[in-house]
């Protein structure tokens, strides 16, 4: 969004007439949001910023891009008693739906991003201290499919959680009824896919499944992040 303009252009060419041209193009991108077009304007001004405190440049024509106005996000916080009344729709008898029961209490009772949750090994798991490990999160979109784990989405993201006796009982659950498996490794994915042991819950599958709960349950709508903020809310 950025070389293809100005690769070419010498300092003197690029005035507030050419910059302001530019935005208005970028601006008028309509698959991007504005908080993604304020990204790229704000790196082109943030390149100029340096070249004028580091190399002092003689003008700086990026001053004149005014940022374009970003919608906040709205958060729905569930209350536990809606959360209750959304898994009473899962059964636990069947092994499938309880891992779906089990995989939605932790994202409630953890605060734990999506990514992180799916990409849960049994190695993960402290059973005496009832905690579980968080150093790694799965991406639908990484460029290796065989191994789609990579790093949280931040250094501070890295970090041991502790879960509450009931939740850590239904993952004790999982880990003793799959022990018995021959195949399986403390290095199994906890929340695995049913076609695919190899690979965690997919994005579009979670995303089914929690629209299905929802409907059954007659819950106003929610996002699985939502449950992220849900229990933050809860901790305040």
């Amino acid at each position: 969004y950025i070389l293809p303009y100005f690769e070419d252009k010498t300092l003197e060419q690029i005035d507030k007439k050419f910059v302001l041209s530019w935005a208005s193009e970028i601006n008028s991108i309509k698959h991007l949001s504005n908080r993604t077009k304020n990204d790229i304007t704000g790196l082109l001004k943030f390149i100029f910023a340096f070249g004028d405190i580091e190399l002092d440049i003689p003008k700086n024509p990026t001053r004149a891009i005014r940022a374009l106005p970003e919608r906040s996000k709205k958060y729905r916080i569930l209350t536990r008693d809606e959360f209750k009344k959304v898994m009473t729709h899962i059964s636990q008898e069947d092994e499938e739906e309880f891992l779906w029961l089990v995989f939605f209490s932790v994202l409630f009772n953890s605060g734990a991003r999506r990514g992180e949750i799916q990409a849960l090994k049994f190695s993960d798991l402290n059973f005496e201290s009832k905690m579980i490990r968080i150093d790694k999160t799965y991406s639908s979109k990484h460029k290796n499919k065989n191994e789609p784990l990579k790093h949280p989405k931040t250094e501070s993201s890295v970090r041991t959680i502790p879960l509450d006796d009931n939740t850590f009982q239904l993952l004790r659950k999982v880990y003793e009824r799959r022990i018995d498996d021959k195949n399986f490794s403390r290095d199994n994915f906890i929340f695995r896919r049913p076609d695919n042991p190899s690979l965690p819950f997919a994005d579009t599958t979670v995303e089914r499944r929690k629209n299905i709960l929802i409907r059954e349950s007659k819950v106003p709508h929610f996002t699985v992040h939502d449950l992220r903020h849900s229990h933050a809310s809860e901790l305040i």
